[in-house]
Order: structure tokens, then sequence, then C-alpha cells
């Protein structure tokens, strides 16, 4: 469904001599045709956003939490079913010859966002005088989860590591899975910022 798109669970043989893809896109083809769910490892790893959505929105009670909580459900659910269908166009509107609405370039953008909001908290929480040091800890454990999401999702693709069309692991699954993960991370270390900022602004006891 996906050719000639990147993701190799979806099979993408651009690299391949023209008689070759040929076959190998008619037996995909065929074996996904009557297929209820054609990309079992992407439409199920995006259940992982719905899991943290549904950890989050119970979890916090506040209005942005449980709006975040919302939003990651909404994620999972719409990626989940944009997979098992394997829609062809789903990243194909063009402006300026730009997919602005391209994974690549919407995470990109989430995941600064983030991080510049982080940043800016344990800034905040520094000048508090709040001991930064758990918070920057999680802050790097953080880090580490976007980068290993991030290596699974560029190398999943033909010539590369992590491309295996019939593999039972799939690196774009897995980079569901950690996103996810860095998506409730990113919820904790809010909450902790927020809380640390709270202690040094309660007026002492007694």
């Amino acid at each position: 469904p996906e050719i000639p798109k990147a993701q190799c669970e979806a099979l993408e043989a651009a690299t391949l001599p023209p008689v070759v893809k040929d076959a190998l896109a008619r037996a995909y083809h065929a074996r996904v045709a009557t297929a209820v769910v054609r990309e079992p490892q992407n439409t199920w790893s995006n259940l992982a956003f719905v899991f943290a959505g549904a950890l989050v929105f119970a979890r916090d009670r506040r209005v942005f939490p449980r709006l975040l909580g919302a939003a990651l459900i909404a994620l999972g659910s719409a990626g989940g079913a944009l997979a098992m269908t394997a829609a062809v166009f789903r990243n194909d509107v063009r402006l300026a010859g730009i997919k602005p609405f391209d994974s690549t370039y919407t995470t990109i953008g989430g995941v600064a966002a983030v991080f510049v909001l982080l940043a800016a908290g344990l800034l905040i929480a520094t000048r508090q005088r709040v001991p930064p040091r758990r918070l920057a800890a999680r802050l790097g454990l953080l880090a580490v989860v976007v980068a290993g999401a991030a290596f699974c999702q560029l190398h999943d693709r033909p010539g590369l590591c992590l491309c295996a069309p019939d593999g039972l692991v799939q690196g774009h699954a897995i980079w569901h899975v950690l996103m996810a993960g860095a998506a409730a991370l990113a919820h904790d270390l809010f909450c902790r910022i927020e809380s640390a900022l709270a202690s040094t602004r309660a007026p002492a006891a007694g």
C-alpha cells in the first residue's frame, strides 16, 4: 500500500530493479489485500499512545494534563486506524512543495517545543533554589528515549540497518512505543518541576 513510501513494513522497493520491484509489489499487495490489519506492528504499536494518554488522563485531574491525555489517545487511535488501512495519501498534502503534515516535520517541531518548555522549567526551578539534579537526570533520560526513538524512525528505510519488511519487530513500531513513553516521561517531569516550584513558594510553617 505504501509504494514508494518509506517505512519498511510497507515495503518500499524503490532501490530495486523494476522487475524485482514489481514482483515484490504484487506479492506484498496480494498478502495484504484481504487482511483486516494491513500493517500489524505499525497498527498495534500505536496503542502505546492510547495507553500513555489514558495514564496521564487518569493520574492528573487538571485541565491541561487531561487535554494532553485526550490528545495522546486521539493520536494513538487515529494512527492505528491509518496504519490498519495503510492509507496511501495520508502524508501527501503539499504546500509550496513541502509536506507540512509529514510526520518528520511535525515530530521534530513537537519534540523541540517540549524540550524548550522543559529547559525553561528547569531554569526557573534553579532560580527558585530547587536542587536541579534529579530534574536534570530525568530530562537526560527523556533525551535518551527520544534519541533512541528517532534512530528507529530514521533507520527503518531500505538499505538501512532496521529495514526488515517481513520482520516480526519493526523499527517504526519501536518508534511509536518509545515516543509514547517519552510523552509520559515529559508529563511526569513537568509535574515534578511544578511541584518543586510550589514547594519553594509555600509559606513556612509556624
